[in-house]
């Protein structure tokens, strides 16, 4: 059995690139995953950014709040020194209780719980004007503490030396590896010459911020989960519907139109399948439609096969039966011939040559005639040449004179520019004379401004005039330049034009002398042929009949022979279209259709 086998599809399919997935369930996944992590990303990005940022502004104003808190604290103290309820030594002292605790044996204070703070190792402390720390919870109180950090800068100096504001340095603690940034307040209490000050590191600052991101990723996370759950879900249905499609498109390549596609969605697959299974239902109608026809118009050929066969028989026969008579007749005309051989070559021979005299003759007629009507258009292009030469020679004098116009033209727009620039400079003058009139020159002032701005309006406009006038020149120098170059082929065309004409007044004058040989000789072989004629008269009126009969008798044959080989192309032709149909009807039975 002949089968059908499918054409590979063209192969489409991209190298390289991003997302180059065979599976679609691959790509959707990647798809919904681009769609809702992206977005994730950027908005966890965005709002761990802006947290951040109002979050480092919003415990700056903290510390600030807290030094402010204990710059009052100081004030407050101060003012009990100045009524002579504490002295100031006593009043530090309460100072430093409040804020870093009371000292220990150690030297050390320990902070009081309540002590306002940002974060975990904030601690208030103070310098004087000599660097010494006058309050600190480590044991440096009444030392200098004027040594660099690890940037090398004088950290506690350019604190003092600053007094108000904040502060930001990178310290780094006994046993810690590396240095961490961080940020003080500074306030400068003038009685005491303290700067108060209070740092936290900055890393108290984004606890809450890096929490609040933490929080985001894992939100992000479950969110892509279930992303690629639904997405998983979602492409399930999509992938089966296809994969289904796609067996079904895959068997009918194969020649088999048995299989539908099951779907019971009213979705864009479901019009799809129902599109591919009524696809399906033409295909198995077409290829039924094919078999029959198929069947049905083998065995016409075969019938006509056979009666052509039979008729190309019975062709042959009577074409044997013909030509007997034919030979008969044949042998009868034999002396007859012999006879009238000499005169019908002759009569032949001078019908061919008045023929064909006759035919140049009228060749050299009509090409009489089409000479002359070639000579009258030669005459029409020559007037069109003159008229296409007149309107140029009118097209270049206008270019000449549009381009002496334009010139003068150019010479008013200088004599604007020049008049544009005096007024300019006049203007100038004016204003500065009315300048040095004072509050009389005002007015005049004024209007010599406004003067001043429509001369070096006008400058500009006559600027501009000039650059249009200098690009209408150049394109009139080249419209000139192509006049001229046409005016030039013109006068070429009218002489090639004039010469064409005097060769053909050359042809007509020798075809009217060949036209008036050649009718003189037609005239004598005419003459000769009729005399010709009347001596095979009686000849020919012996011969007609046996003429006649032999001619009918070869009509006969000539037509029998004919329909005999008209009657072999039918009979191949029959024998083709039979093979054709055979095939067509096996191509037919090669494919699976479903049963009606």
């Amino acid at each position: 059995m002949l089968m059908v086998k499918a054409q590979d599809p063209p192969n489409t399919k991209k190298k390289g690139g991003l997302f180059t997935f065979r599976s679609l369930r691959t790509k959707l996944l990647v798809y919904f995953l681009l769609v809702s992590v992206i977005p994730l990303l950027v908005l966890s990005l965005t709002n761990y950014y802006f947290s951040k940022e109002s979050l480092i502004q919003t415990k700056k104003q903290a510390l600030k709040m807290i030094v402010d808190s204990a710059y009052i604290l100081a004030e407050e103290l101060e003012s009990e020194v100045k009524e002579g309820k504490l002295t100031r030594e006593e009043a530090q002292e309460r100072f430093r209780i409040a804020l870093v605790g009371e000292k220990q044996p150690d030297g050390t204070r320990k902070i009081p719980t309540n002590s306002p703070r940002i974060g975990e190792g904030d601690y208030f402390f103070a310098y004087n004007k000599e660097i010494r720390a006058v309050m600190h919870p480590k044991n440096f109180e009444g030392k200098i503490k004027d040594d660099p950090n690890v940037e090398g800068k004088r950290v506690n100096w350019e604190m003092y030396n600053q007094k108000e504001g904040y502060y930001s340095f990178m310290w780094q603690n006994p046993g810690e590896t590396t240095p961490r940034p961080k940020i003080a307040y500074l306030r400068y209490f003038e009685p005491w010459d303290w700067v108060i000050a209070m740092g936290s590191y900055y890393d108290n600052f984004y606890k809450e911020a890096n929490d609040s991101r933490n929080f985001s990723i894992l939100i992000s996370a479950l969110g892509v989960i279930a992303v690629i759950i639904v997405s998983l879900f979602i492409s399930s249905g999509f992938v089966k519907q296809i994969n289904q499609m796609k067996n079904v498109v895959q068997r009918m390549g194969e020649g088999d139109f048995t299989e539908k596609v099951e779907t019971r969605s009213n979705d864009e697959f479901g019009d799809m399948a129902n599109s591919l299974n009524e696809s399906i239902r033409q295909m198995n109608h077409v290829i039924t439609e094919v078999k029959d026809a198929s069947s049905l118009m083998k065995s016409a050929t075969n019938h006509l096969s056979e009666g052509s066969e039979q008729l190309s028989r019975a062709a042959e026969e009577i074409s044997a039966s013909i030509e007997e008579v034919a030979s008969g007749a044949e042998k009868s005309a034999e002396n007859l011939q012999e006879l009238t051989q000499f005169m019908e070559e002759l009569t032949a021979d001078l019908n061919d040559t008045s023929n064909n005299v006759q035919k140049v003759t009228d060749i050299s007629s009509k090409t009489k005639e089409v000479s002359a009507e070639g000579k009258e258009k030669i005459k029409e292009t020559v007037e069109q040449m003159n008229n296409i030469h007149d309107a140029v020679h009118l097209i270049e004098e206008v270019t000449w004179k549009l381009t002496e116009r334009l010139k003068e033209i150019h010479q008013f727009v200088n004599v604007i520019t020049e008049i544009s620039s005096q007024t300019n400079l006049l203007a100038l003058n004016a204003a500065i004379e009315a300048a040095r009139a004072g509050e009389q020159g005002k007015g005049f002032a004024v209007v010599a401004d406004e003067v001043r701005k429509l001369a070096e309006q006008s400058n500009r406009s006559a600027g501009e005039i000039q650059n249009l006038i200098d690009n209408i020149m150049i394109e009139t120098e080249k419209s000139r330049d192509a006049v001229l170059k046409g005016s030039q082929s013109v006068n070429k065309g009218i002489q090639v034009v004039q010469s064409t004409g005097m060769s053909f007044d050359e042809i007509l004058s020798h075809i009217d002398r060949l036209v008036d040989e050649m009718n003189g000789m037609n005239g004598a072989i005419m003459k000769i042929n009729k005399k010709t004629q009347k001596a095979a008269e009686s000849i020919y009126e012996l011969s007609a009949f046996h003429q006649e009969t032999n001619a009918n008798t070869q009509n006969v044959a000539a037509s029998v022979e004919e329909q005999s080989a008209m009657t072999r192309d039918i009979f191949e032709h029959m024998r083709q279209l039979s093979e054709r149909a055979e095939k067509l009807e096996a191509l037919a039975r090669s494919f699976k259709l479903t049963e009606e």
